[in-house]
């Protein structure tokens, strides 16, 4: 089922991230993720990761925030956020040095954790 998250893969990927999330088996995922050169592969992981609410999956996504994509990391951001992580609602916010208007990501992070 990892293997359907890859970029050539056939199968449904949304349907594949779903199964993955439900089965709670996290190692796995983790591992892939690790072994993973491939940023949309990576991405797909951190998605099936993020419906897992696990003492290791935080400690997981709290490592990506610092060393991934801006994707990922946003990610990563928006697992920790509904669980109340302030830093992580930091992250999301748009920086003072931007334009007054939230940006479009944070406005999608707050509609996320309603």
């Amino acid at each position: 089922m990892i293997d359907c998250l890859r970029a050539s893969s056939a199968c449904d990927q949304a349907e594949a991230i779903a199964e993955l999330s439900l089965r709670k088996e996290s190692e796995p995922l983790m591992a892939a993720y690790a072994e993973s050169i491939d940023a949309n592969h990576r991405e797909k992981l951190v998605e099936a990761l993020s419906g897992m609410d696990e003492p290791p999956v935080t400690e997981f996504m709290r490592s990506i925030t610092r060393q991934s994509s801006e994707r990922e990391a946003f990610l990563a951001n928006l697992y920790l956020a509904r669980q109340g992580d302030q830093k992580a609602l930091e992250n999301l916010r748009p920086s003072s040095n931007r334009l007054r208007k939230p940006s479009a990501i944070f406005v999608y992070a707050l509609r996320r954790l309603e």
